[in-house]
């Protein structure tokens, strides 16, 4: 995985609902994340301490995207595993009206000692001024 943060300097880069697929492509064989397992979790979660070493405290926008009442990765990924969102996700979506489309960010502030995580979403349409991308890509095992 290689982890970008995004600045809103172009138009492209403010709108959330394909901002992390825009930028992963723009380095070969890469995609945004996705999170499968536990494992996966922490590994993120590891990710994002280094990237906000200095405690910026910028959200990372995670592939994850909920419209017409389903979730789905953009990675094209199933989404089987839960275990990173916030408890009462359920009955928050649940009250969206059908065809919203909501993205998924995770978001550690530098307060907490030790870091807690948090998931959040927004709207797709949403503007965010910066945010950090954990992009996924093989690594050539051709050693």
């Amino acid at each position: 995985m290689t982890a970008v943060k995004v600045t809103s300097q172009r138009p492209v880069y403010q709108n959330v609902s394909t901002l992390d697929d825009y930028i992963c492509r723009l380095a070969q064989n890469s995609s945004t994340i996705s999170i499968r397992n536990e494992q996966e979790f922490q590994y993120v979660k590891f990710l994002y301490e280094i990237i906000d070493h200095y405690a910026f405290s910028y959200p990372m926008l995670i592939g994850l995207a909920y419209q017409d009442e389903h979730f789905h990765w953009h990675d094209s990924t199933p989404f089987n595993y839960t275990g990173f969102l916030d408890i009462g996700y359920k009955r928050r979506l649940s009250e969206l009206k059908k065809g919203a489309c909501r993205r998924f960010f995770i978001y550690s502030p530098p307060t907490d000692d030790p870091r807690k995580f948090y998931t959040f979403d927004i709207n797709c349409n949403a503007k965010l001024e910066e945010v950090f991308i954990l992009c996924r890509y093989p690594l050539n095992r051709a050693f």
